[in-house]
C-alpha cells in the first residue's frame, strides 16, 4: 500500500513539473529596445535569484512609453556589486532586453517607498523616501508616478548594450 501511495505522489510530481516546464516554454519572449532611466532605491537581495528593478523609456515614433524591467541576477560575492548588473545602472544607456511580459506585476508607479508605522498605517508620504533614483544622464526625466506601467522579466545576462 505504501508503494502505491509513493507511486501516486511521484506521478503527481512529474505531472506538476511537466506543466511548469511547458508553461515556461510557452512564454512569449520579446525584444525590448529601451533606455534605462532609473533604478529602485532599495536593492537588497534576500532570496535567490535576485532582481534588479529598473525603469526604462521606450521611444516610439508615436509616443514615449515607460516600462518596468525586472532583471534577474545571482549574487556572487567575488564580483563587483556582488553580481548586481552594474553596467545597466552606471549611466542612462540604451539596451536590448530579451524579455517576457509579466502582467501580474503591473501596478502604478510609486513615488515613495512603502512605509508603515507601528499601527500598520501607511506613512509613506510623510516619510517621503524616494522609491526610484534617476541615473546619470536621465536627471531631467519626468517619471509618470501613479500611472500603471507594464512589467517585463529578463533572465540573467539576457541584455545587450545598444549605445
Amino acid at each position: 500500500m505504501k508503494r502505491f501511495g509513493t507511486l501516486i505522489i511521484l506521478f503527481l510530481l512529474c505531472a506538476a513539473m511537466s506543466s511548469v516546464i511547458n508553461a515556461q516554454k510557452s512564454e512569449k519572449k520579446e525584444t525590448i529596445k529601451a533606455t534605462v532611466i532609473a533604478r529602485y532605491t532599495l536593492s537588497r537581495c534576500i532570496y535567490h535569484p535576485c532582481v534588479a528593478y529598473l525603469l526604462v523609456r521606450v521611444d516610439d515614433k508615436k509616443q514615449t512609453k515607460y516600462l518596468r524591467v525586472n532583471v534577474e541576477y545571482f549574487p556572487v560575492q567575488t564580483l563587483p556589486g556582488e553580481g548586481f548588473p552594474l553596467e545597466l545602472v552606471e549611466n542612462s544607456k540604451t539596451w536590448k532586453f530579451k524579455a517576457v511580459r509579466d502582467k501580474i506585476r503591473d501596478k502604478p508607479l510609486e513615488k515613495y517607498l512603502s512605509v508603515l508605522d507601528e499601527n500598520e498605517k501607511d506613512i509613506s508620504e510623510q516619510v517621503a523616501a524616494p522609491a526610484w533614483k534617476l541615473l546619470p544622464g536621465a536627471e531631467n526625466e519626468k517619471l509618470p508616478f501613479g500611472e500603471v506601467l507594464q512589467t517585463y522579466f529578463v533572465k540573467t545576462r539576457k541584455f545587450k548594450l545598444i549605445k
